[in-house]
């Protein structure tokens, strides 16, 4: 008679997998929660890349809170449990390990399908910042996309870190023997902390610089669309400049080649205008960052930069965009105008019509689009007609955001916090009526015309 014996039970595919991988089931929890969190919106829409980003850092940020967690748990508490679970005569059944490590590899695939659906769901907060800011919107399809990027530099992240946990492990092993075991773990931990500290301040930098510099090359080289180059010799890349147009790059091109001329100015302000200064270096403009800084000098010391009211150093964002409103902000202070003025001005005159009657500014801003202004024309006409009125009150105005359109040059939509003072309106035949206090965010979207001035296309009260 022959005694039979249970050969091991084979572990499945993705019990090997996840052996080999060996994932802290925390880390991924709070990985997960942190890839979500960055999901929510914010006051502008961020393309495919940039949200993908965002989620991988802040996914790895949670994977590593999980796994200090775990840590903790496993060198503090987890024996003192043992410990009390021992005592009290309980143990584990024989099946448990294998069905924990099951559950955990099934509660990880339901976490990666729960990410995927959560997108789909943030696609649509970002569809409305788009509505919003007259911004491109992704189809749902296409936010997918966003998956593989936060979950690639997610992985990055977790094995970069994996790497230098082993890193710290090998030194202690291999620091000299004779050392205390305490003092080979300090130093080995030392030795890694000022390798991170290296790499974040020197070298991760320069490769982000450089790989930054290469993806943006194509689009920095392309010309934008309805740019000619400036005639006024206090713009670089003009002929009186010592930067070469061809130079200045896409946005740079953008950036000296339009905004508002002193004729511009003085159309709008009334007021005495010079023509302002806006100098520019782009990435081959010279080749060093010194270099360009110096042309920059030198362009400031040519355009008498220093006689002027006001310097502002606008700082560039990595594909050399500069923010047109800051210009346009510190032209407005000084005899300048800007769509945020625009867009406060217009506001201005909406009490100012309904008391006065008055409609020759507000027709002059408004396009045949605007509802709102067809609304307020009509409005008011008909008070007027009738021998009505309203009581003037007073707009406090909160400047909020403003965004441009990328496809449609000088439109830009300006988010503004309106907070309207109690009024009264007299209509004939009627009871005067008292209008509350209120306050909201309003959006007004706008397109600058040249010889024309500002004009709003729309607005929109929430």
């Amino acid at each position: 008679m022959t005694r039979s014996t249970s050969s091991p039970i084979k572990p499945l595919l993705l019990e090997r997998i996840w052996d080999r991988l060996g994932p802290d089931p925390a880390g991924l929890l709070l990985g997960a929660v942190f890839f979500v969190l960055a999901l929510t919106p914010s006051l502008l829409p961020r393309d495919l890349l940039v949200q993908g980003v965002a989620c991988g850092l802040c996914a790895g940020t949670g994977y590593l809170l999980g796994v200090w967690l775990s840590w903790n748990w496993r060198t503090w508490i987890r024996t003192a449990v043992r410990a009390l679970w021992a005592s009290s005569g309980w143990s584990l059944p024989a099946w448990w390990p294998r069905w924990k490590r099951r559950v955990e590899i099934v509660l990880s695939l339901v976490v990666v399908l729960l990410l995927n659906g959560i997108l789909l769901g943030a696609v649509h907060w970002q569809q409305e910042v788009a509505a919003l800011t007259d911004s491109r919107a992704y189809t749902p399809a296409q936010y997918l996309l966003v998956f593989p990027v936060g979950f690639g530099l997610w992985m990055l992240l977790a094995m970069i870190g994996r790497g230098f946990l082993r890193l710290e492990d090998w030194l202690r092993r291999h620091l000299p023997q004779r050392l205390p075991m305490p003092v080979r773990s300090m130093s080995a931990w030392i030795i890694v902390i000022v390798l991170i500290f290296a790499l974040v301040n020197h070298a991760i930098p320069g490769l982000i610089i450089s790989g930054a510099e290469s993806a943006f090359s194509m689009r920095n080289d392309a010309d934008p669309p309805n740019t000619a180059r400036p005639m006024a010799a206090e713009r670089s890349g003009s002929s009186d400049s010592s930067v070469p147009w061809e130079t200045l790059g896409a946005y740079g091109k953008r950036f000296v080649g339009r905004g508002l001329s002193a004729q511009g100015l003085q159309e709008i302000t009334s007021r005495p205008a010079v023509e302002p200064i806006r100098v520019y270096a782009g990435l081959k403009s010279a080749d060093t960052d010194e270099a360009r800084a110096a042309l920059v000098v030198e362009e400031l010391k040519r355009t008498g930069a220093a006689s002027r009211s006001a310097v502002m150093i606008a700082p560039t964002t990595g594909t050399g965009w500069v923010n047109p409103i800051a210009a346009l902000s510190l032209e407005l202070l000084y005899d300048g105008d800007t769509a945020i003025a625009a867009a406060q001005y217009f506001i201005t005159l909406y009490p100012y019509v309904y008391a006065t009657g008055d409609l020759t500014d507000f027709r002059a801003m408004s396009a045949a689009t605007c509802k709102f202004c067809e609304s307020v024309i009509a409005n008011t006409t008909s008070m007027h007609t009738a021998g009505g009125w309203e009581d003037p009150w007073e707009h406090h105005i909160t400047f909020t955001s403003i965004s441009d359109d990328p496809s449609t040059p000088d439109r830009y939509v300006v988010e503004l916090n309106l907070a309207s003072d109690e009024h009264v309106s007299h209509r004939i035949g009627e009871p005067p009526k008292t209008y509350e206090a209120s306050q909201g965010p309003i959006l007004i979207q706008l397109l600058w015309k040249d010889g024309t001035g500002w004009t709003i296309e729309g607005v929109k009260t929430q």
